[in-house]
């Protein structure tokens, strides 16, 4: 799979007179209505759009960006009107226009399919290790992006040897140690051999995107978008099922203008309790007209939201009051 969701949050509530205990979930939806005025839309993964078009963003609510290229204060500005940022961070390919690209090109494999200026990488390799899951992650969390999406965990299925699963795996533990959400692109391969050899998903990821379960690309077709054959869909589904059963929240990524099918996809996502974007765009740009963006992503039901009023200390833990927003449960 190519180019290319899920919150941490611990909350304390007091609803209607009764308290709640503390509790950790994964929800996709877990940062909503925090300063969110003119959010309409669920998610989005916008990995061509570059700083200086940010705008074009800010209807989104999770949102997949290239990180190497905003500024910390770009990133601040985001998070602080609402958004979630991801930063696409590719595991195991490396491009070529990538400033670090020679100094990593001595652990590079092969070249990837369709993607002629990028290579695969060998992640056994500590040298790789420390700097995708050290150097560059640290950056980009110091950065403050939310979390990770993680690209290229697909190198297990291309070098399928033991010596890639423990390099792979390293690697993502590395992102989880750093405190942020890690949201892998694809990898069945790779996560259905973790399940089996580990059970669980939490210490890996957070959640799984998955391009192409209903769409694909027709690479001999000038790339053009074309449903995706039977077969494929079936096989996809099982595997978003598999996360989704083993504690891993979804993301569908599809590329499509067709509104009948992109119809068919939102039902899908309603039904499973999924999220999706559909891009109109190969090289994830944003969709420009208000009629791509209804059709890109679910509309965010209601962006109200509540505030704090006040904290008092109850023995050892602490009641919290909300002030009531008409409209919000």
């Amino acid at each position: 799979m190519k180019r290319f969701i899920c919150l941490k949050v611990v909350v304390l509530i007091l609803v209607c007179g009764f308290a709640m205990n503390i509790f950790n979930s994964n929800k996709v939806y877990a940062k909503s209505g925090i300063n969110s005025k003119g959010i309409k839309y669920e998610f989005g993964v916008f990995n061509s759009v570059e700083e200086k078009d940010v705008e074009k963003l800010n209807e989104y609510r999770t949102i997949v960006i290239d990180a190497q290229g905003y500024s910390a204060n770009t990133i601040k500005k985001l998070r602080k009107t609402g958004h979630t940022v991801y930063s696409y961070i590719n595991l195991g390919s490396v491009e070529n226009f990538r400033d670090y690209y020679k100094d990593y090109e001595d652990v590079t494999l092969d070249v990837y399919e369709n993607w002629e200026d990028e290579r695969w990488v060998d992640v056994s390799k500590k040298k790789w290790q420390d700097f995708i899951s050290g150097t560059l992650a640290k950056e980009l969390v110091k950065k403050g992006v939310d979390g990770f999406f993680v690209d290229n965990v697909d190198v297990y299925y291309m070098y399928h040897n033991d010596k890639i699963f423990n390099g792979v795996t390293t690697i993502l533990k590395n992102f989880k140690a750093l405190d942020v959400d890690v949201v892998v692109n694809g990898g069945d391969t790779y996560v259905r051999q973790y399940v089996k050899r580990h059970g669980k998903l939490e210490k890996i990821l957070n959640a799984v995107a998955q391009e192409s379960v209903f769409t694909t690309i027709d690479w001999d077709n000038d790339n053009a978008f074309i449903e995706q054959d039977e077969g494929d869909n079936k096989y996809a589904k099982s595997y978003i099922n598999f996360v989704s059963k083993h504690g891993g929240n979804v993301y569908l990524i599809e590329y499509s203008t067709d509104k009948n099918l992109i119809n068919k996809i939102s039902k899908y996502c309603k039904k499973k309790g999924f999220v999706y974007y559909a891009s109109n765009s190969l090289d994830l740009g944003a969709n420009a007209t208000d009629e791509e963006k209804e059709l890109s992503s679910q509309k965010i039901v209601n962006t109200k939201t509540t505030v704090i009023k006040s904290v008092k200390k109850i023995r050892n833990n602490r009641k919290i009051t909300l002030k009531r927003v008409k409209g919000v449960k």
